[in-house]
C-alpha cells in the first residue's frame, strides 16, 4: 500500500467524478498499543484477511464486488 490521501476520484472514464472539497483535520489522542488479542503471522493474517473479504462480499449481494460508499456533507446555508 502507498501512504496518502485520495482527493478525487474519477468512475468510469469521467462518467462520475467525486472530488473532495474540505479536509476536516482534528486532533487526535495518543495512540496506545493494545494489551490484548493474538498476535499472527503474516500467513495467518492472509487468511483471516481472505475469510473477512468474503464475509464483506456475502453481505454486499454475494459476489464480492459491491462498493459501499457513504458521502456526508454539509449546509452551508444556500450557497
Amino acid at each position: 500500500m502507498l501512504p496518502g490521501l485520495i482527493l478525487e476520484l474519477d468512475i468510469d472514464n469521467g462518467t462520475r467524478t467525486v472530488v473532495v472539497t474540505k479536509v476536516d483535520l482534528k486532533a487526535v489522542g495518543a495512540i496506545e498499543k493494545p494489551n490484548k488479542g493474538k498476535q499472527v503471522t503474516a500467513e495467518e493474517f492472509k487468511v483471516i484477511e481472505a475469510e473477512k473479504m468474503k464475509e464483506m462480499g456475502a453481505e454486499m449481494g454475494g459476489n464480492g464486488k459491491g462498493v459501499r460508499m457513504i458521502i456526508r456533507t454539509e449546509d452551508r446555508g444556500g450557497q
